[in-house]
């Protein structure tokens, strides 16, 4: 993995999954995008990065609108939002994709993922792609990139665990 910008300001607590509506036409003119989290932060990011990527391969015949803090709801409403068509884009928890394609949740176990370098071995192989089509066949969206802003432990103050 290069040791650019992102893999190195995507780490923190919680994987992020770009959730699309296969329902929404491809050249649609303008895009919504929500974000569970402030403008500012690794989702907003993370978003408006890929969407400045996405406006340029398609030579400026899309653009996005931006909804962070939850506007357009829950991280978890926005997965629904998607699945019927109604909004494009979610960048969103793992954790929060999870009631609608249970297999997902396997990304959340406490030590699974001990770093960056970890996740992007789960996710970037044939696992990866199975989450991926099972996320689509359950719950009706696609995840359409990965990103790593974290890795959940279980710790406390009176013993190793």
């Amino acid at each position: 993995m290069k040791n650019g910008f992102w893999s190195k300001k995507l780490v923190g607590l919680t994987m992020i999954a770009f959730v699309f509506a296969f329902t929404s036409p491809l050249y649609a003119k303008t895009w919504k995008m929500s974000f569970g989290d402030a403008a500012g932060g690794t989702q907003w990011e993370t978003g408006k990065k890929f969407a400045e990527i996405l406006e340029g391969k398609a030579n400026g015949k899309v653009k996005f609108n931006y909804f962070p803090n939850g506007q357009l709801g829950s991280e978890q409403d926005t997965v629904n939002d998607c699945a019927m068509g109604t909004l494009d884009f979610s960048v969103l928890a793992v954790n929060n994709l999870t009631p609608f394609s249970p297999t997902v949740g396997v990304l959340t176990l406490p030590y699974v993922i001990q770093g960056l370098d970890d996740a992007a071995a789960l996710t970037q192989v044939d696992l990866g792609k199975e989450l991926a089509e099972n996320t689509l066949r359950d719950a009706g969206v696609r995840i359409v990139a990965w990103t790593y802003s974290g890795f959940r432990v279980l710790t406390n103050s009176k013993k190793p665990v």
